[in-house]
């Protein structure tokens, strides 16, 4: 990108905040980004390493230069996935938690993950790579009613959703990718009972009201809910109906919750 082309960008976003936020937003601005231009190129999380080159200057890329990325997430994974056991994990970013958790597994190569952004694919092939992983990797979205599924995919990976589908001014163009159930992962596998780690930008409410009697076969969950997506009445309501499947909350933190089947 031209300097000054860049130079603009700085000043416009630099006057959005001090008119919007106030000088203390400004300068939170300005240490998140000497923060981000002295970070390496790597970062090590519980024991993997991760790359940062290629990412956007973000959140996302602050979150993991500061360790702090899907903390509690990771955390369930190391504590609450039974390693004998396989995991299908529907929406991995760039394949963070899905390296961690493939450590985990005494088989490793009985772990799915399902990823519907298809500029993050190479990133989770290189983080698979790195670390020495066997997970598969599927560019598919866990959607019903169709056989593929149209979307503008985020360039800050994280947070992308298939229902924020108009981002004209991102430059980037609409895919189509296959669409996939849960029940096929499962049944083609020949997984009797699995782990899933779900967190699929508020399309867990579709999941659970479409294969209720798919995810009764998990022995746990480890589930990022989306209330402010779909409302707090479909985030009840999900909840609830894993309730009468059986499952009961064993931890949680923010809006990430690890239910556990009860015999």
């Amino acid at each position: 990108m031209p300097v000054a082309s860049t130079l603009k960008r700085v000043l416009r976003t630099s006057v959005r905040l001090l008119r919007e936020e106030g000088v203390g937003s400004l300068s939170s601005a300005v240490s998140q980004r000497a923060r981000l231009a002295v970070a390496g190129r790597t970062v090590v999380l519980d024991g993997c390493v991760f790359s940062l080159e290629g990412l956007p200057d973000d959140r996302m890329k602050l979150e993991l230069v500061r360790k702090e990325y899907e903390k509690f997430e990771r955390q369930a994974a190391l504590q609450y996935v039974w390693p004998a056991a396989p995991v299908v994990e529907l929406g991995a970013c760039m394949g963070i938690v899905a390296c961690i958790t493939n450590r985990v597994l005494t088989g490793a190569r009985s772990h799915v993950v399902i990823e519907a952004n298809p500029l993050v694919i190479p990133l989770i092939e290189k983080n698979r790579s790195a670390n020495r992983c066997d997970f598969e990797v599927l560019n598919a979205a866990i959607a019903y009613g169709a056989s593929t599924v149209t979307f503008t995919p985020s360039q800050e990976f994280w947070g992308n959703s298939l229902r924020e589908n108009s981002s004209a001014e991102s430059g980037v163009d609409p895919v189509t990718v296959p669409t996939v159930r849960l029940g096929d992962i499962v049944r083609e596998r020949n997984m009797d009972s699995f782990t899933l780690i779900c967190d699929i930008e508020g399309h867990e409410y579709e999941l659970v009201q479409h294969e209720a009697d798919v995810l009764a076969r998990a022995e746990t969950i480890i589930l990022e809910t989306h209330a402010r997506m779909i409302g707090e009445a479909k985030n009840t309501e999900l909840l609830g109906k894993l309730d009468e499947l059986g499952f009961r909350k064993i931890d949680e933190d923010s809006n990430v919750v690890v239910l556990r089947r009860s015999a």
